[in-house]
């Protein structure tokens, strides 16, 4: 961590009472993050920042003497903690080599959304589970990927707002990392979908397509486990550049290998909303039913949007027959809407109501 004096008394507060200790590296704080920290109960260390995380990562957990490790932000702070399914995890990692397990991780996005991923952060402490990676490092064993397991633990994070990416130049900072990565490993997937995505965040379309293009091209039949994000950011970026034709093989393509994953046909729906076009309008229905019928998926499985399968469907479906003329069927997906305390979904309900009255 470096500068984190806002965060880093939370993110501790939220972990100290299922763990025997809490350690701490600072990179280089010129604020009050370390006596905090200390003042929190963590054992604070001290590396000068060397522009890899990985390494960061590696000489945080050399100093953990518990069997097993949890990483955490700063900006992150545990949620919820399934004791059962955790000593289930922890059982399974004591029992087989090279097993390590999944948090649920859920942050709060720049739109205001709740975008629900899952990450490998919980593992034995053992020379053999280390981290790789200049940046989004990723944890191995022995060289190799580890066999994740359901942790039942969820964290909140606060870090993909505006006002966090703004302070801390995110963006220039992973851009400039991920380029000098990949000029030692240019056609690594991973991190062409990294720097596609960084790109996309960033709001520079163009480089993002021309990213996350070449990493689904450089996988080829090999098909890793963030594919599925992957050709959802590209469809995304097709939509802010009203690129509707290559925008529509992407969608056939990733819906012919993930035709469970409901954030594709809400994606669908939302370009048929985008485009304006007259002859379109027919479909829209069926996308967010489409998505009503397959659900919330599994953040295990996939990363996802709160709602997709849910109220935010519903609403997208009572503004459809609200513009259509059917207000009955308007209202009742409004109302659908309601029950998981969507406010804009409220807000359309208290309207369509006043309407009928007046």
């Amino acid at each position: 961590m470096k500068n984190e004096e806002r965060h880093i008394s939370e993110a501790l507060a939220s972990v100290k009472p299922y763990v025997k200790e809490m350690i701490v590296l600072d990179t280089g704080s010129t604020d009050g993050t370390r006596l905090i920290a200390e003042n929190s109960g963590a054992q604070v260390y001290y590396k000068p920042w060397n522009e890899s995380f990985a390494e960061m990562r590696n000489v945080c957990i050399s100093y953990v003497t518990q069997p097993f490790i949890l990483i955490l932000d700063a900006d992150e702070r545990l949620n919820s903690v399934n004791k059962e399914m955790l000593e289930r995890a922890m059982d399974a990692m004591k029992q087989f080599d090279g097993y390590a397990a999944d948090i649920i991780i859920r942050s709060l996005t720049q739109t205001g959304e709740i975008s629900e991923s899952s990450n490998v952060r919980l593992f034995p402490n053992h020379p053999d589970y280390y981290y790789q990676g200049r940046i989004h490092e990723q944890l191995v064993y022995k060289h190799g990927t580890v066999n994740s397991i359901r942790s039942g633990i969820a964290i909140e994070h606060l870090g993909y707002q505006e006002e966090e990416i703004r302070n801390k130049d995110k963006y220039n900072r992973n851009l400039t990392l991920l380029h000098a990565s990949l000029e030692m490993n240019p056609d690594d997937s991973y991190l062409l979908f990294q720097l596609g995505r960084t790109y996309y965040v960033k709001q520079d379309y163009l480089y993002a397509a021309a990213a996350l293009t070449k990493c689904i091209d450089n996988m080829g039949a090999n098909k890793q486990h963030y594919l599925s994000t992957v050709y959802l950011t590209l469809g995304y970026t097709y939509i802010r550049l009203k690129e509707w034709g290559l925008f529509e093989k992407c969608l056939n393509d990733a819906i012919d290998i993930y035709p469970d994953y409901t954030d594709l046909y809400y994606m669908y729906g939302t370009a048929l909303v985008e485009a304006k076009n007259p002859e379109w309008l027919m479909y829209i229905p069926e996308a967010f039913l489409n998505c009503l019928q397959l659900g919330t998926p599994a953040s295990t499985k996939y990363e996802t949007v709160g709602g997709v399968g849910t109220f935010k469907a519903h609403y997208n479906l009572g503004v459809y027959y609200e513009l259509t003329g059917n207000m009955e069927l308007s209202l009742y997906h409004y109302e659908q809407s309601c029950l998981y305390n969507y406010k804009l979904a409220s807000h359309a309900v208290q309207r369509l109501k006043q309407y009928k009255e007046d």
